[in-house]
């Protein structure tokens, strides 16, 4: 999947109409956190540790755990897609 599809996913989940240069999820925490928040209204706590692992809850319960990246957005982004993708 290219940068394009994943940030077009990330928008769809939002509820947005993706535009090609606007949605930057990749790059912007503004529209980051908002799939983050997103993520958090449906009943899921979703944890970014200092390491920049990224853990998804329902409870007790993990649903996502996110660990393989060089810096906290691409975790943040990665742990996000991946969530999205298991929702869907």
């Amino acid at each position: 999947m290219t940068t394009i599809e994943k940030n077009k996913l990330l928008a769809e989940f939002l509820g947005v109409q993706h535009q090609k240069m606007a949605m930057n999820f990749n790059s912007n925490w503004n529209l980051l956190m908002e799939v983050v928040e997103k993520i958090e209204t449906h009943g899921f706590t979703f944890d970014i540790k200092k390491n920049w692992s990224c853990i998804t809850r329902k409870g007790e319960k993990i649903i996502i755990r996110w660990e393989e990246d060089n810096n906290k957005i691409e975790a943040v982004y990665n742990a996000c897609l991946q969530f999205i993708q298991w929702y869907n």
